[in-house]
């Protein structure tokens, strides 16, 4: 588990980074609009995503079932939305081709999740 929770904040904070300071050129990949108002809420979503890498990678080395159970719910209930949200976006021609592989980041994330979450108390870092 804490492997797939270091490895989802790093992409999380990537995806985090890109959005926050380079918008228009993460927008432009996936073939969607660069209009100011998607900028700024492209640059609104990468800080959403910085602060949810920072707790997934504290949270990591946790030990305490309460804190990561409520991580990983958050993190699958997000991932199911997320998934949902790209899945139309790809479908309806909002994103190009590209919008697909935010299906499978969605789609890996979120089953990993949901595995170490039905896994509970014995998928806990550093347990015996």
């Amino acid at each position: 588990m804490k492997t797939f929770l270091k490895v989802t904040a790093v992409v999380a904070a990537i995806y985090g980074i890109s959005g926050a300071l380079m918008p228009s050129f993460l927008l432009a990949n996936y073939g969607v609009s660069t209009e100011a108002a998607v900028v700024l809420m492209t640059r609104f979503f990468g800080a959403t995503l910085i602060a949810w890498a920072v707790v997934i990678w504290l949270v990591s080395d946790c030990t305490d079932w309460v804190a990561l159970r409520a991580v990983l719910v958050a993190h699958v209930v997000g991932d199911a939305v997320g998934f949902v949200i790209a899945v139309f976006g790809t479908v309806a021609g909002t994103m190009n081709a590209v919008g697909w592989s935010g299906v499978l980041i969605y789609a890996v994330f979120g089953l990993g999740a949901l595995y170490y979450l039905v896994s509970g108390r014995q998928a806990v870092p550093g347990r015996a």
